[in-house]
Formats: C-alpha cells, sequence, structure tokens
C-alpha cells in the first residue's frame, strides 16, 4: 500500500473481518469439515491479531476505505472513509 501511495496510486481498502479469533477459529474447523483447507489454530490467532494491529496504517494509507463485519449470516459494513472523511461508523 505504502508504494502504491507513494506511486500516486489511489489506495482503496477492503477489510472484512470476524468479530473474534475464536468465530475464525470455529470458521476453519467447519471449512476442513467440508473437505477445505486447514490453517494451524496458532496461526490464525496470529494472523488476527498482526491484521488488526496493522489496520490503523493501513487507513492512514487509504483513499477510500470499507470495514466489513462477516460475524453473522449478514455482512455489515460497520465503517467507510473517504478523502479521510469518515462516512458512517456503527
Amino acid at each position: 500500500m505504502s508504494e502504491a501511495k507513494a506511486a500516486g496510486f489511489n489506495v482503496d481498502l477492503y477489510y472484512v473481518a470476524l468479530d473474534t479469533v475464536e468465530r475464525n477459529i470455529e470458521r476453519v474447523k467447519f471449512r476442513v469439515a467440508l473437505g477445505g483447507h486447514d490453517i494451524p489454530e496458532d496461526a490464525i490467532r496470529r494472523r488476527y491479531k498482526g491484521s488488526l494491529a496493522h489496520l490503523p496504517q493501513a487507513l492512514a494509507l487509504a483513499d477510500e476505505a470499507v470495514l466489513v463485519d462477516n460475524s453473522e449470516i449478514q455482512p455489515r459494513i460497520v465503517f467507510q472513509l473517504r478523502a479521510a472523511t469518515s462516512l458512517a461508523s456503527a
């Protein structure tokens, strides 16, 4: 993102997450039960924490951003940002 921004590109961010790391772990277990690929629990926990830790920096670089909570059946937009102006927050 930093390189794209420095090169003059418009940077858009679409961040889709679940509300808890435990829900991420449950989703992976469900996927595995259906024949999908597994991800070790420690990797899920590390990635979840790291992703959230990097989010403020990513938002600072974004010209537009949409944050989506995908915890329930229906995804929910919880935050939108356009040109450093907050449009909505839930």
